[in-house]
This record gives C-alpha cells, sequence and structure tokens, in this order.
C-alpha cells in the first residue's frame, strides 16, 4: 500500500525513533554533553563534536527533504551524509544563526528591549529560512525578507504550526535544562525536538507543494500522473491493435469487450483517436453507436445526444440502429428542445412497427411534449388519434384520459 507524509500528532513526535535518527541524535548528544561537562573533554571530543554535529544537521535536512518530496518512510543514515562536500546546506544554516547571533549580541547592547524584538523575529523567521535553504540551497536569500515573508505567506497556517513547534520546542528546552534531569538527557531531549521540528518543516513544504512549487517525487498526483500515463500507452496500443482489425465485423466487439473493464473517460480517449482514422465511415458509425448507447446505459443522456447530434452534423448519412439508444437519445433531446434531435429520432422510432412497446412510448412522449412543453393542440391530437387507434387499451390509461380531456376542451 502506498502512503505519503500525514499530519499525526503522534507519527510527527515518533519520526525520529526509528534506528537511523535515533543513534545519530544519542551520539550527537554524548559528545555535546561531554563538551558541556568538561573541558578537556571538550578539547579531546572537538573533532568528534564537530563531525557528529554536521552529520545531525546533515541528517535533519536529508529527512526534511525527504519528507517534503513525499516519502512516509524515515530514511536511512546513508555513506553519503558522512562525506564532507555532498551537502553544505548545514553550513549555510550554521552561518545564517551565527550572524544573527553576531547581529543580536550587538543590538543587545543597544536597547534590551530591541534585542528580545530581535530575538523573536528571529524565531519568527527561523522556519522560513530553513526552508529557503532547503528549497533553493541559498545562502543570499535567507536574508531577503521578500524571500521569507513570501515562503510564510504560500506556507499558510502550516507556518504557524512550524512555528508554534519553534516555540514549543523553545520553552522545552530552557525549562529542561532547569531540571534534574541530568545533562544528557537534557541535550538528548532538545537534539530530539529539534529533528522533529525539521519533519515538520518538510511536512509544511509537501502540503504547501502546489502553493510553493515544491517538486515532489512521490505524491497521489504523481502516483495518479504515472497511472493515467500507463493507461494512455495501454489505450495507444490497443487502437493500434483495432485501426489493424477495423474491417473486421468482429473488431467492434473487441472493443466493446475492452471498454467495458474501463472508466467513461477512456470512451472519449477512443472517441477522439477513432475520429482521427482516415478510414471509411462503417466502423466510425459503430462506434458512435457503441458511444451513444454506453452513455445511455449510465444515465448520461445529454451527454450522448451532445455526441449524436454532433457526429450526425458532419455525416448526415448516420443513423442510430438501436432503439433502445434511440429512444433515449429522443428523451434527451425533448429534455433540451433539441428540435432537430426531436423530429429526426421520433421519426426513426415511428418508422418500425415491430418494436410495438418503443413505437407506443413514443407516441405518448411526443403527446406530452406537444401538450406541456411546447404546446401544439393540432400536432397532439393527431398524435393522440394514432396512438388510440393503434394501441385501444392506452384509453384505460388515466394519463391519456387527461390528454384527452385537455386536447377536447
Amino acid at each position: 500500500m502506498t502512503t505519503y507524509p500525514r499530519l499525526n500528532l503522534f507519527h510527527i513526535l515518533t519520526y525520529p525513533l526509528s534506528l537511523s535518527p535515533f543513534l545519530i541524535t544519542f551520539i550527537t548528544a554524548i559528545f555535546i554533553s561531554g563538551a558541556l561537562m568538561d573541558i578537556l573533554i571538550a578539547v579531546l571530543g572537538a573533532c568528534g563534536l564537530g563531525y557528529f554535529s554536521l552529520w545531525f544537521l546533515k541528517y535533519s535536512f536529508y529527512m526534511l527533504t525527504q519528507t517534503a518530496e513525499g516519502y512516509a518512510d524515515v530514511p536511512l543514515f546513508t555513506d553519503n551524509l558522512i562525506r564532507p562536500f555532498e551537502d553544505f546546506r548545514p553550513i549555510k544554516l550554521i552561518i545564517v544563526i551565527i550572524s544573527h547571533i553576531t547581529i543580536l549580541s550587538t543590538v543587545f547592547i543597544i536597547d534590551i528591549t530591541l534585542g528580545y524584538f530581535y530575538l523573536a523575529l528571529l524565531l519568527f523567521l527561523l522556519p522560513a529560512i530553513i526552508s529557503e535553504i532547503a528549497m533553493e540551497n541559498s545562502l543570499i536569500k535567507t536574508f531577503d525578507p521578500n524571500v521569507l515573508f513570501e515562503i510564510i505567506k504560500s506556507s499558510g497556517i502550516w507556518y504557524w504550526l512550524s512555528f508554534t513547534f519553534y516555540c514549543l520546542t523553545t520553552f522545552l528546552v530552557i525549562n529542561i535544562y532547569e531540571t534534574e534531569l541530568g545533562l544528557f538527557i537534557s541535550v538528548f531531549v532538545s537534539l530530539y525536538a529539534l529533528m522533529v521540528s525539521f519533519h515538520v518543516i518538510g511536512l509544511t513544504l509537501y502540503t504547501q507543494r502546489h502553493i510553493m512549487g515544491f517538486a515532489t517525487v512521490h505524491s497521489p498526483e504523481q502516483a495518479q500522473q504515472e497511472l493515467d500515463d500507463n493507461k494512455q500507452l495501454d489505450y495507444q496500443r490497443f487502437a493500434t491493435t483495432i485501426y489493424g482489425q477495423y474491417r473486421q465485423a468482429s473488431a467492434i466487439k473487441y472493443l466493446e469487450k475492452k471498454l467495458a473493464d474501463e472508466p467513461n473517460d477512456a470512451y472519449d480517449w477512443f472517441l477522439t483517436e477513432i475520429m482521427s482514422w482516415e478510414i471509411k465511415p462503417k466502423f466510425k458509425h459503430r462506434f458512435i453507436q457503441l458511444y451513444c448507447r454506453h452513455f445511455c446505459e449510465i444515465g448520461n443522456n445529454i451527454k450522448a445526444l451532445k455526441q449524436y447530434i454532433h457526429y450526425s452534423k458532419t455525416d448526415t448519412d448516420f443513423t442510430i440502429e438501436d432503439r433502445t439508444t434511440q429512444y433515449c437519445l429522443l428523451t434527451a433531446a425533448i429534455q433540451k428542445n433539441h428540435n432537430i434531435g426531436i423530429l429526426t429520432l421520433s421519426k426513426s422510432l415511428l418508422h418500425d412497427n415491430k418494436e410495438l412497446t418503443y413505437y407506443r412510448e413514443t407516441l405518448v412522449i411526443l403527446i406530452k411534449y406537444f401538450t406541456e412543453t411546447r404546446p401544439n393542440d393540432r400536432q397532439a391530437s393527431k398524435l393522440l388519434r394514432h396512438l388510440l387507434t393503434k394501441f385501444p387499451e392506452m384509453r384505460n390509461d388515466k394519463l391519456i384520459q387527461q390528454y384527452e380531456l385537455v386536447l377536447n376542451t
């Protein structure tokens, strides 16, 4: 079963608990905790701290983009994340943060209130900064307010979800460090919350992909497009086979059997395809009848009528041979008040005295039409007399009695 990223709080919070994200978070927390505990350990572990912190950020960005591209499964920590020159997005994020911290320290010296405002603004823009780096890998654009606010605008309510999560994460981290949980646990929980926040940003990019223009590789519409493309190829192959056999009487039956298992759109596809063939009209006549019969059977009489009228204009020799379909088209023509369709179809139905059921029903529906929809007492009376002459038992029909009473007064 195909799965896609989804907004589910339990799934979001447990997303980094798979083996790869858990291990990178755990090991990074060890090095950071060691660095904070003892200066000597900090010096000895500087190399490990640098590497694992960089790998942690690399994996976080990788997880973000995997989510944004439409993958529901937690990505594995592969060897390309260890290579130093494969991905510079973490370094760019560090440069942005250091730059803002430098500015922030200066602002705090000038004015404390202004400093807190700048800090709040930085926290608010952080999801947009990370999104910009993830989408375009651009360092310069992360300092462009227009770009960042456009991301916020495009993200809609999802951006507020990311921002709210960052606020909760910040509050959680501050409070954890003030508890007696221990340094390692505090660092681990902080890194864990940070990794979850990257996943939330990925969800935002994925959910708003149509608005933000983020190119996914795995989404319902892409899966549907792939199915549609495969279906088109299947139709084209089948059409080629039919084209080679269209002179045979069995060709239309073969096509009908194929279409029986296909959606209604398939009839439109084959209609366009077959009408483009430079062949004698006989096979086209058969397909138009098949087309009209199908849409009549599923209750789409109007669509059947439109195609019948359209084709009749280009081929005046075309007639519907099936009485059931003819009657269906007549009811649609009366519904749309299409005079030419009513005249042509009723004439064809009344021409055949063998199909007495449709003959009778055609007379009844025409009497109703010329009595209620398009009043013509002379025509309605003529049809009524013909009906009662050919089907005298209809005198007992209450509807016919009403029409007779109306026309005789």
